[in-house]
Formats: structure tokens, sequence, C-alpha cells
């Protein structure tokens, strides 16, 4: 760590025992000190120094009348009264060191004849942290951030992470993990649900194509449920991967597992109740909070400058609750209020003060570390940092009500920046000319960022007719790319991933060679599997897209809105400002656990399968009358069919999913796909993911059997088609719904949406500092 001189002065005290003094002893001991004092910064600014816990000594002389030597010790603000603290100079922090030497004479004769004099000099310690403009004589390599433990090493590119194999994650309607996915075992994708194959097949083809924009431009859209790269430790079965390729999910399977320690981990209580911020620091202890928290405000404090706060049983947490810091709780975390905020330290003091020059890259702490957490209901969340979770992490989801009814959001546009400007707050600017309304500000939330996943292609890349150029380096694929590409230009800025069109997925790119023009690629399927033709897409990914922050209040005349959160979006980006959601979650870090089990809204579960077959027979008829026609699709028609086939189609449908992987049921699928053949609109022969401007391979049709529920033109009369899932979205088509889809329809708008938002470098233990030592 790099040292800055703050301030020095001198301050005389008892420095005579007797009332004779010799005036050359009393200069020679403050010379000694004042060597002391030179002596302690050096040793501060190289990597040998053992900490404040380890005073300084040396012999400076001796003569005949006695000894001259000094004694060094530091002390952190917190260990000094007031009456010590100096009276001038800048305000202490947790990284101000009072350096305190004395010089001290000692007479030969009568060791208790003794002259002394203290210089003291404050200094503050300025860590060297990754991203940092250097300046001056720095280094700008050097770096001072604690290595994370080798198990943990990467985890804080990814948004969530479940380390226990099986069934790692059950994702559900209403949930959105906005950023790259790592499962020890596999998925369950909407299971909630009590619908049948054909209808769960209309609907996720719909959503996919809804969301997606195929090759050009933005490939996911708001609220994609996982728009980012899913890596799974078990293989999907045959109808996981026909779900995961209608909803245009780019996955893989995972080279290992994560390693044991991170599968293992447990709550580090005993290293959080006193910690460092350096090495070598002053140790403070974290105080310990009760089994429950409302109405309240935990910050950092002097005595607790990282705001760790220690539980050591369950915690469960009510009605306006903020956390400034760390929770570390023991056993399981119980959110179950509204106004809920919890933040790590970053950076700033009780002022509001950076404790750095660029706060942003101040190394974060998990925002909670606990043994589980669980999310009611009823509650309204902002988690500004990372979870960390011994065992699993499990929410209600609600239902998406807003806080005001409204038809539109009430300012839209571009342009809008936004930058932090204290431990929970951040002030958004909007563009000039932005005229707002009147409005309650507790009640509203801005939108900041991209609302779609900002996937740019490289057109160089669109057609490769031989699949020859598919090529292996040391067992590795790699695609060849033609010299005219900017592959280096493309890779700036997010990750590469390449569509080929063969297997109708999305791979991404493991590393790329820019002077040879090729991108490596992890283990692919059976090449034989490849048609005669295949295309190849090479698509780079900025994986920030956006989130919404609640408005805390506004000033219309500067047009500036202060928010609750981290928002660093320090060019201008998109903004909406809509009514805020009452009940939801929003976690803006990574998230780790052993398993994640989310249950969807009720609305998602209050029809029985009859009712769904329902709903998609009525779709499937009005799709076939519009095709039929010629016209668009109409808004309201009924169904031509009998209510006896209805409810035989609907029962079988019914029995079928609950026991979805028997030969029987497959059996009893197929009886219903017959049976609303005539009903549904004509088949789009495209399949899967392919959009029909690439030539699919021959086989491409039986590639899935519910492929066909897909929007866009009709390829036979251009008629515009309705997905099964925007069709739901209208609440008349959601009859004998509950209150929730009678006004609002039903919908996928995430009431948990977590996304990994930050760039700051994330520790998982303590100190956060240590000495950086030059490797020759």
């Amino acid at each position: 760590m790099s040292l800055v001189l703050t301030y020095t002065f001198v301050r005389l005290q008892g420095t005579e025992h007797r009332v004779r003094s010799n005036a050359r002893h009393d200069t020679a001991a403050l010379q000694a000190a004042r060597t002391g004092a030179s002596a302690a910064l050096r040793l501060m600014s190289s990597p040998n120094w053992e900490g404040v816990d380890s005073p300084l000594r040396a012999v400076v002389g001796a003569d005949d009348e006695g000894t001259l030597h000094y004694e060094v010790t530091w002390w952190a603000p917190h260990q000094l009264d007031d009456a010590a603290l100096p009276e001038d100079g800048d305000a202490w922090d947790a990284l101000h060191v009072l350096v305190r030497s004395k010089g001290i004479w000692v007479a030969h004769e009568n060791p208790a004849y003794r002259v002394e004099r203290t210089v003291e000099v404050v200094a503050r310690l300025e860590p060297r942290l990754p991203g940092r403009i250097p300046v001056g004589r720095d280094d700008g390599t050097a770096n001072d951030l604690s290595p994370n433990p080798p198990a943990w090493r990467g985890v804080e590119s990814l948004t969530l992470q479940a380390r226990k194999s099986g069934h790692s994650l059950r994702l559900e309607p209403g949930c959105r993990i906005d950023g790259d996915v790592f499962l020890a075992g596999g998925i369950r994708l909407f299971e909630d649900p009590r619908w049948g194959r054909a209808p769960r097949a209309a609907y996720l083809a719909g959503l996919g194509d809804d969301l997606t924009d195929g090759f050009t431009g933005s490939l996911t859209r708001w609220p994609h449920p996982l728009p980012g790269t899913l890596t799974v430790g078990i293989r999907p079965d045959h109808r996981l991967r026909e779900d995961l390729d209608r909803l245009h999910v780019s996955w893989q399977i995972a080279d290992g597992k994560p390693p044991a320690d991170a599968s293992r981990w447990s709550v580090p209580l005993d290293a959080f109740r006193e910690y460092r911020i350096y090495q070598g620091g002053p140790t403070y202890r974290a105080p310990r909070v009760r089994w429950s928290l409302r109405n309240t405000t935990l910050q950092p404090s002097e005595d607790n400058p990282l705001g760790i706060f220690v539980c050591d049983g369950d915690l469960r947490v009510s009605d306006r609750v903020t956390v400034i810091g760390t929770l570390v709780v023991a056993g399981k975390l119980i959110v179950e209020g509204r106004d809920v905020t919890l933040a790590p330290f970053r950076g700033y003091d009780l002022e509001g003060n950076a404790l750095v020059s660029d706060p942003s890259i101040w190394p974060r702490l998990p925002a909670v570390m606990a043994e589980r957490l669980e999310i009611e209901r009823d509650a309204r969340l902002l988690i500004d940092g990372a979870v960390i979770l011994e065992k699993d992490f499990e929410m209600e989801l609600p239902e998406h009500e807003p806080m005001v009814e409204a038809d539109a959001p009430i300012a839209a546009g571009t342009g809008a920046v936004a930058q932090p400007i204290s431990a929970i707050l951040s002030e958004v600017r909007l563009p000039a000319g932005v005229a707002l309304p009147d409005f309650s500000p507790g009640r509203y939330a801005i939108w900041l960022g991209s609302r779609e996943w900002s996937r740019y292609e490289d057109t160089g890349a669109t057609r490769v007719a031989d699949v020859a150029a598919l090529d292996e380096e040391a067992g590795q694929p790699f695609l060849s790319l033609r010299p005219e590409i900017p592959l280096g230009a493309v890779a700036q800025g997010g990750s590469l991933t390449v569509w080929i069109s063969g297997w109708k997925r999305w791979f991404p790119v493991t590393r790329f060679d820019t002077a040879r023009g090729r991108i490596f690629l992890p283990a692919l399927p059976d090449r034989r599997s490849l048609g005669a033709r295949t295309a190849f897409r090479l698509v780079a990914t900025r994986p920030r897209t956006g989130g919404w922050f609640p408005i805390i209040e506004h000033d219309p005349a500067r047009r500036t809105l202060t928010v609750l959160g981290e928002a660093p979006f320090p060019s201008g980006v998109e903004y909406r400002i809509a009514p805020a959601i009452g009940r939801c979650a929003y976690i803006r870090g990574v998230v780790s656990a052993e398993r994640f089990r989310l249950n969807a809204p009720p609305s998602w579960k209050h029809w029985n399968a009859q009712s769904w077959y329902e709903r998609f027979e009525e779709w499937s008829y009005r799709q076939a009358s519009a095709s039929a026609s010629g016209n668009p699709h109409p808004g309201s028609s009924a169904a031509a069919s009998s209510d006896d086939d209805r409810r035989q189609a609907a029962s079988d449908d019914g029995r079928e999913d609950h026991n979805r992987d028997s030969d029987e049921n497959d059996r009893r699928a197929d009886d219903d796909r017959n049976r609303v053949d005539h009903r549904r609109a004509p088949q789009d022969h495209r399949s899967g993911n392919d959009r029909g401007d690439v030539d699919a391979p021959a086989d491409a049709s039986q590639d899935a059997e519910y492929g066909r529920y897909t929007t866009g033109d009709d390829p036979h009369d251009g008629v515009p088609r309705v997905s099964f899932a925007t069709w739901l979205h209208d609440p008349a088509h959601c009859p004998a719904g509950n209150a929730a889809m009678r006004r609002r329809g039903l919908h996928i708008r995430p009431t948990l949406h977590i996304w990994n938002a930050s760039d700051a470098p994330l520790r998982l233990t303590l100190p956060l500092f240590a000495p950086y030592r030059h490797e020759a």
C-alpha cells in the first residue's frame, strides 16, 4: 500500500522528569524522535511492515553520559481518545494511522533521569487497486488486493452459481437471472404451472421468439428469464433441451464441477467477528445483532468501519431496515418486510466522502453471508451486492403489481447519466429539455441501462457454406474467419458467442487468436449430425443490461433524481420512469448457494390442466381463423369445438403432466396433438432457432415437434401471428383467473431480478488488502 503523509506536528509531553535539564540532551532526544518517525514511514511503505501491533525500537547513539534511542508505536483513530487526536487536518478514516515516535535519552548513572521528545505523524494508507489511474511514480502493475481463495476465483464474473449437484436451480415464471449462470447440477424449468406438453411448448416457443431477435442486433430483450450463458453439470434430457432451444437459451456442459472448497463453504463467523481492513492493521470487533430487525439502520462506525454485523442464529428482517455493510448470519436469514435495503460498504465514510479517488473500484464484501436466505412473498427488498450462502436460496415469487396504476411510463428516453453519491444512493441526471411531471418519488422507479443484451453481429462471418471451416487444434474445435473480420474490435467489451445452425445452438467462445483469425469453441456435439450446408454467426455480447432503481426524491428544476442503489452509468443510457413494484426482490451481485428453489407467483398456479388446455385450444383456433380469413388475428372469437372434446383433451393432458417421462404419457401427448391439429393455425416450417434466413439441415423439421408454435409472419399467407405468450397478456383471455390475472393478464415480468451490475472486485475473505510484493 502506498503511503500519503497527511500532516506532521511535534507534541512536547512530559519531557523531563527532573527540574534540571540539559539542552543538549533535549535536542538529541528530539532528533531521535524525528529519526524514528522517518524510519517508521519508510517501513510502512515497504512490504516488510508487520503492522500496527509491532513496535519499532532502535538505538541511535550513546556517549559517556547516556544512551539515545527511539520507540515508535502506531495507532488507529478508534484507538485514540478525542484529546489525543489532532485538532486540524483532514477528517480521519479507517485508513489513517497515527505514527507516534519518542526520542529518549537515558542517563547511565541514574536511569530514572531521562529526557523524552515525541513526534507524531499522521499518515494515510492508499491501497493500490486494479483499475486506478497511476499518478507520479506509482507502479501501475502493483496490486494490494488480497486474493480470493482459489475455489472462489472467477465467481464475480457470474450472476448465479449453484454448487450442489442434482436439480441445482428451479426456475419459475417471474424471475430473471441477468447474466451467466453456473449449475453444478441441472435445471428444472417452469414446472409450477399445471400445464400439459402442448400448452407448455407453445408458450415457451412464443416467449422465446417474442424476446429474441435471432441473429441480428440484440439477442434477448427484457424480461427474458435467462439472457446469459447457462453452464450445467448434468446434460439436459431431450425435452429440456427442446425447452431451452424454444427459449433460445445459450447453454453448455461444464468442463468440471466447482472445487470442493467452494461446494463445502460454510459461514465464516469467526473470521468476521474480529477483522482487519489491511494486513497488519488494527483489529475491529463486529457487533452482534439479535434475532429480529425492524425500523432500524445499521451502518459503519469508527469501531466497525466496514459495517460487519454478526448474528449467531436465525435473523428475521421486517419493515424499514437498512444495513450498510455485511450481514453475517449463522442460520437462516428471513426477509419478510417492505423497504429493506442491504448494501455492502462501498468506500464511503459516514459523511459520504470517498476513501479512495474512485470508489467504484473499492473491493466489496458480500452484502449477505448466511446459511440460508428465504425471501417471503410480501417482501420488498434491494440487495445491492453479492449474496453467498452455505445452503439454499428460496423465494416465494409475488405477483407483479405496480404501486400506482398507469397506462404508460411518465417519462422515457435516452441520454440519462448516473453516478453514486453516497453509501447507498446515486444521482441521475436527465438530458436537457426533459420536463418531469409531478409524481410521488417513493412510489416510482426509474429504469437505467439497455433493455437488451446488446449482442452485435460481425456480418463478415454470416455464411460459411462448407463445414470444413470448422477444424481442430490440439483437440479443441476452432472456426477460421476471413481476414477482413476485425476480431479484436468485435471482442472488446464483452464475451464472444458463435451460432452454428446445424445444431441450432449458441456456443461460447473460450478464446480467440486475433493474429490467425481463429475463435476456439468448447467440446461440440458429433459433427456427423451437421447438414451439408451450415451457417455460422459470430456475435459479441455486452452482458450489462439494466435495472429498476427506486426513486427517493427528485428535483425538476435540475432534472435530477436521487435513487436507491449504486447506479454507475457515466455515459448516456436509456431511461424509463414508471410506477414501482409493490412486492419484489432486486439483487445486484452474484448469488452463490448450493441450490435455488423459486416458487411461481399464485397466478401461475391458478389454472389446472383443463384450464390451460382450454386457453391453448382457443388461441390455436383464433390463429387458424386468422390465417384462413387472411385478416389479422381477431380480438375475440370462440373456439369451435365441443365441450366434451375439450374436457377429454384437457383430462388426458393433465394426466400426462404428472408423469412426463413415461412412454404412456408420450402416447397421450401424441393423441392430444392429433386432436387439435385441425384447429391450430397452419404449421410454421421454420424449426428451432433457425429463423429462415440461412439454410437449415435436411432433418431440421424433426428437431422439435412443438417448434411450430412461433411468432412472426406465417409463410403461407403473410398473416401476422400472435404468440401464445403474448396472447395471454390480455386479461380478456384469462377468464376464471385470479384477481391479478383479471387485471393484467398472465405474463413473466420479473419480481425477482438478479443482476451482477458492479465491476468492482468481490472479496470473500479479510483483510481486504495485503502488501504487494514485486516478483522479479
